[in-house]
């Protein structure tokens, strides 16, 4: 178990959260926007009708971009953690 000292938790809630409300509200959307994706994607499949079949290809494409993106914040926040658990030097 980690625990953090109070300054290393003020430093990592602002590298980490610099506009909590913006970002919750960002993610909010991607997940509204990707279960919206996902559910048009497995309708087509199922209607099994080749315009939609064919309409799926850059759902899926769409998808992966989304999927490519929200792997990307992650490495970033992953990045902003380390970052903020190293010693400053001042």
């Amino acid at each position: 178990m980690c625990v953090l000292t109070s300054d290393q938790a003020q430093l990592l809630h602002s590298a980490l959260l610099p506009d909590r409300k913006k970002t919750g509200l960002d993610r909010l959307r991607r997940d509204r926007d990707g279960r919206l994706l996902i559910n048009e994607i497995n309708q087509n499949h199922e209607s099994k009708i080749p315009d939609n079949l064919t309409r799926n290809v850059g759902l899926i494409k769409e998808l992966n971009n989304n999927i490519r993106r929200v792997v990307d914040l992650y490495a970033d926040l992953s990045s902003n953690f380390t970052r903020s658990m190293e010693p400053s030097s001042g």
